[in-house]
């Protein structure tokens, strides 16, 4: 335990400088990554990628669980793909008949390899995003964007969305709360009308949030463009390092 500690501090010293690195080839990087990655046919590179990725998000986080909980919703959208993949194909695996549901499930194997392959290439994906998350401050992304020519409508958007969301999300868990603890949800028609009222009372919430933040700029002399921070010219520093990244990519995709 002694020596595991202060090697996992060092290895999380070595990545911090990462995020040094230029947000504009942190995007072009991590793009370029999951493109490799679409465009894979086997199972050995997403493999790869999503091991390495996973585990500096291990060293990143103080909390694995924390990683853990971010993967959830993923996991479960490719288990379901993988579930749907293996039911079509020529490799016949077995079969599985459920009597009281008047079905039955023939699963493939070309079908489960194929559903892998695809599941194995989201999963990278998903953890390149992460760690590119990590790495870059919101409003970095959101600089590097404009500089690369996204339209400015979207990048405010992102900026409203970024600062509103986890209100709205707060809200909303505690209308549910409220709803739950009052027995809203005991029945299925009783769960139709709770959902129906916090549906309804979250939408007025937010007429009522973006009628007084629309006022509260105005008054504040909002013209219509929110300041971003200006990038300057890029460093040839972050340029190796963002083509020696791509060189490692490739090669591992080559293999």
């Amino acid at each position: 335990m002694r020596f595991r500690i202060p090697m996992k501090s060092r290895l999380r010293e070595r990545l911090q400088r990462f995020k040094k690195l230029d947000p504009r080839m942190k995007i072009f990087s991590a793009f370029t990554c999951i493109c490799f990655l679409l465009v894979s046919k086997d199972f050995f590179f997403p493999a790869v990628i999503f091991v390495f990725f996973l585990i500096c998000l291990f060293i990143l986080v103080q909390r694995p669980e924390t990683v853990l909980n971010q993967l959830r919703e993923p996991i479960f959208v490719i288990m379901v793909l993988i579930f749907i993949k293996s039911l079509s194909g020529k490799e016949e695996i077995f079969s599985m008949t459920f009597p009281f549901l008047k079905m039955s499930f023939t699963f493939y194997s070309d079908g489960f390899i194929e559903g892998m392959t695809i599941a194995a290439r989201a999963m990278a994906s998903v953890a390149v995003v992460f760690f590119f998350k990590e790495m870059t401050s919101f409003f970095e992304f959101l600089s590097a964007l404009s500089w690369y020519k996204v339209p400015r409508e979207i990048v405010e958007i992102l900026i409203f969305a970024d600062r509103f969301i986890f209100q709205l999300t707060e809200k909303a868990t505690k209308i549910y709360i409220s709803q739950r603890n009052r027995l809203g949800y005991s029945g299925v028609k009783k769960g139709f009308i709770s959902f129906g009222i916090l549906f309804g009372t979250l939408f007025m919430r937010i007429l009522e949030q973006s009628e007084k933040v629309a006022l509260s700029m105005s008054l504040r002399g909002y013209d219509g463009k929110l300041p971003l921070e200006s990038l300057g010219k890029l460093s040839k520093r972050d340029i190796i390092f963002t083509a020696v990244f791509i060189l490692i990519i490739v090669w591992f995709y080559k293999l």
